[in-house]
C-alpha cells in the first residue's frame, strides 16, 4: 500500500500539535522509521518527506537532539532533490518546534530562511508559511 507511508508521515506531522499518549507516538515513530530519507508517493503526486513525520514526532516525544537531526535530513533531502517548496516547509515546521522550546536564536535563523525562500516561491497567501513565520518572529 502506498499510502502506508504518507500516512504514517501525516500521524507522525499530527502527534505534535495532538500529543496523543505516549505510547501510541512512539509506535507512529517507529513505524515511520524505516521511510527515513524518503519523499512519499500518494500515487498521484509526491509528497513530504517521511523525516519531516519523524521530526515532528520526536519533538513531541521531547527527543530534540532527534528531531533536530530529522530536520537536518528533512532540508538536506529537499535540496538534493531541489524540491524547494518542500524545503521551506520544513523550515517552517523546524521553526515552530525551535519556537516552542524558547530557542530564540535558532528561531529566528530558521524563520528568515523561510520567509525569503517562501517569498521567493509565491508561498505568501493566508495559509503560507511566509505570513506563518513572520507570525513567530512578531511573537518574540
Amino acid at each position: 500500500d502506498f499510502e502506508y507511508a504518507v500516512t504514517i508521515c501525516g500521524l507522525g506531522r499530527q502527534t505534535y500539535r495532538l500529543r496523543p499518549p505516549e505510547a501510541i507516538m512512539r509506535d507512529v515513530y517507529d513505524r515511520l522509521l524505516p521511510f527515513a530519507g524518503l519523499f512519499n508517493w500518494s500515487g498521484a503526486c509526491m509528497s513530504d518527506a517521511s523525516d519531516l513525520g519523524l521530526a515532528m514526532n520526536a519533538a513531541a516525544l521531547g527527543m530534540p537532539d532527534d528531531s533536530d537531526r530529522h530536520f537536518a535530513d528533512v532540508i538536506a533531502l529537499c535540496e538534493r532533490a531541489g524540491a524547494r517548496s518542500y524545503q521551506a516547509r520544513g523550515h517552517y515546521f523546524w521553526t515552530t518546534v525551535l519556537a516552542d522550546r524558547g530557542d530564540t536564536a535558532r528561531v529566528r535563523e530558521q524563520a528568515e530562511i523561510t520567509i525569503s525562500l517562501g517569498t521567493e516561491l509565491g508561498m505568501t497567501g493566508p495559509q503560507g508559511v511566509v505570513p506563518r513565520a513572520h507570525a513567530i518572529l512578531d511573537a518574540l
